[in-house]
């Protein structure tokens, strides 16, 4: 929906009017109305990156089907091997950048000047998606996942736990850089991260004393700390490579230090000292459980003089945590340790709460997007049901739920990127991974189309799945289809009734379409 202008004679009226049904809350414009879901192709499930640049609004998508035709000898391939759980382990790690199961048309980049979405890159399918983006020097840079399609029996060999030996990487070129001074016209930045093809994406990138900093996925050799100057693909240097993690979750500057978070061995933090070494500072406390469960950090960021980092929990929610020393691993505090359940328990704090998934600071005020796991409501029964949360604190210290139930979008369970554009707040969603598409998704590795899928055919894969014992709700996936794909909202916090006669007619100028409901 495009925002209205309201004749300046109604502004008294209906501002009058809104201090009786305003409250706290958010005003909310979907920028994807117009031109739908996944900006008109439900593939692309996330916006996995965003930025600005030249005044207009950038998304990365994640772009992905879920082939629940290949499940079942996936999960045979899987279950037989010699050691299952690497095996699934790796499985796992390999949705997010290409797999069987999650077959692609390519990643895309959309362009908004505030009227209208323009799609600006569409890589091929090896690509799955622009998983981060950022501004240097003039460019827009868009950093890609492009990961091995295994498990395959002669991909893999998962002779014995924690011995893993791959085959030759011949299925996959790994991440691939883009750039562009226009926003237009792009063009790949060769070398660095992308001459090594185990990195499978570049998960987070960042300025640094004029520097771009990047940080690398790499399950199998390590993940990567990459640096760049000019970045015209021959000025590349490697800060640093990681073994036994899976990735660089977050790179940041703290304390004017280059700061980076891993995955795959925990949640660990590291700064590089003043030659290059990466000097472990993971927090710790005299509680050894505050970090045991959770899988790696997913967010850095500063806010009123202390560094907040977040994580990703499966188990019992995410981490939040900040310090205003992040050199000494002693001196962090606990914000939450279960998504908020314990601190908040009536404002829908949940240990569902996976991921305290992306972090942004506006007027004062920082702002924390979830992805949330598993959420029960009247709508659905699938996988990962979640809705997504937007929680707020102005203080550092007290938080508030601005949004508790995925802006009530059905499928969204989770905001995966946010940025600010046109002085407002925007996050980009994430919509269910695991729905599959049934009225136009082609089922490449299985060689079955849509045409082929029906209700009972998806029961009967539920029931052969797992013993039947993990109930994935596929009866309903024909009623939810039509509820997939990205959305891109833009938000602004409604103050208290009484703080409303301080803002005048001028609150009707942010024009947003909508009052979300809160969860």
């Amino acid at each position: 929906m495009k925002r209205k202008t309201l004749p300046s004679l109604l502004l008294p009226v209906l501002f009058l009017a809104s201090i009786g049904v305003l409250q706290a809350g958010l005003l909310v414009e979907d920028l994807t109305a117009d031109i739908g879901r996944g900006f008109g192709d439900s593939l692309n499930r996330y916006s996995w990156s965003s930025e600005t640049f030249n005044g207009d609004l950038y998304i990365g998508t994640f772009n992905v089907g879920f082939d629940v035709i290949a499940l079942p000898e996936y999960v045979d391939q899987i279950s037989n091997a010699p050691s299952p759980e690497l095996a699934g382990l790796d499985a796992f790690r390999r949705l997010w950048s290409g797999s069987p199961l999650t077959p692609s048309t390519g990643g895309e980049i959309w362009r908004y000047d505030g009227t209208n979405w323009v799609q600006v890159l569409k890589t091929g399918p090896e690509d799955v998606g622009f998983r981060s983006m950022v501004k240097h020097d003039g460019y827009l840079y868009a950093a890609s996942a492009n990961g091995f399609n295994g498990p395959e029996p002669s991909d893999a060999d998962y002779s014995s736990p924690g011995t893993v030996s791959y085959g030759p990487p011949a299925d996959a070129a790994g991440t691939q850089i883009f750039r562009s001074a226009d926003g237009v016209t792009w063009a790949e930045v060769t070398g660095g991260p992308s001459a090594n093809s185990l990195n499978a994406s570049s998960r987070s990138m960042t300025v640094i004393d004029g520097n771009l900093v990047l940080g690398t996925e790499n399950p199998i050799s390590g993940s990567e700390l990459w640096t760049c100057e000019v970045c015209d693909g021959g000025d590349w240097q490697k800060l640093a490579t990681m073994p036994g993690t899976l990735a660089i979750g977050k790179v940041a500057e703290f304390g004017g230090e280059t700061v980076f978070g891993t995955w795959g061995a925990g949640a660990q933090l590291f700064r590089l000292d003043g030659g290059g070494t990466p000097i472990d500072i993971t927090p710790t406390f005299a509680d050894p459980d505050v970090l045991d469960t959770d899988s790696g950090v997913m967010e850095l960021i500063e806010f009123n003089g202390r560094y907040y980092l977040t994580t990703v929990d499966y188990t019992d929610g995410f981490t939040m945590l900040s310090t205003d020393n992040p050199r000494d691993p002693t001196s962090w505090i606990v914000h939450t340790n279960d998504g908020f359940k314990t601190e908040y328990p009536a404002l829908a704090g949940d240990e569902n709460n996976a991921y305290g998934w992306t972090a942004i600071v506006k007027d004062g005020v920082l702002y924390l997007g979830t992805f949330n796991s598993n959420h029960e409501t009247d709508d659905a029964d699938i996988p990962l049901d979640g809705r997504g949360q937007i929680w707020s604190t102005a203080d550092g210290t007290s938080f508030q739920l601005v949004e508790g139930n995925g802006l009530d979008s059905l499928g969204t369970y989770g905001f995966r990127t946010s940025t600010i554009w046109n002085d407002q707040l925007v996050f980009g969603s994430a919509s269910n991974f695991f729905v599959p598409d049934v009225t136009n998704f082609p089922y490449g590795e299985s060689g079955l189309r849509s045409e082929d899928v029906n209700a009972d055919l998806l029961a009967d894969l539920q029931s052969e799945l797992f013993g039947g014992q993990f109930d994935l709700g596929f009866e309903d996936f024909d009623e939810l289809y039509p509820f997939i794909g990205t959305q891109v909202f833009a938000i602004e916090v409604v103050p208290e009734p009484g703080t409303l006669v301080l803002l005048g007619a001028g609150l009707f100028g942010l024009g947003f379409a909508r009052r979300s409901a809160l969860g």
